[in-house]
């Protein structure tokens, strides 16, 4: 599995469960933050899940002022929108790497 591969299904899992804040999973509803549906992935190995945060990171907009992609999820201000913005272009980039 390929980190597109990753970033799409995490994509997926987050429009079909749903996206939360502060937590992998939320234990009612089911939705995932943005590490949790990454993690969640059926099918992703270890390397497609790193490889699949080490491109989002480098797309995290605002000259990564969270600390981490988790902390830029948990972001009061933050959107499923804007999540889901970032998945787009972390999956844009990584088809362009591999051509």
């Amino acid at each position: 599995m390929t980190a597109a591969d990753t970033l799409r299904g995490a994509k997926a899992l987050l429009i079909e469960k749903g996206w939360c804040q502060g937590e992998l999973r939320d234990p009612i509803t089911g939705g995932r933050c943005l590490r949790g549906a990454i993690c969640d992935v059926p099918g992703s190995t270890f390397d497609s899940r790193q490889a699949a945060r080490k491109v989002l990171w480098s797309l995290v907009p605002g000259g990564h002022v969270a600390s981490s992609l988790e902390s830029w999820n948990d972001d009061p201000t933050r959107t499923k929108d804007e999540v889901l913005a970032l998945l787009d272009r972390g999956i844009a980039a990584t088809e362009v790497q591999n051509g």
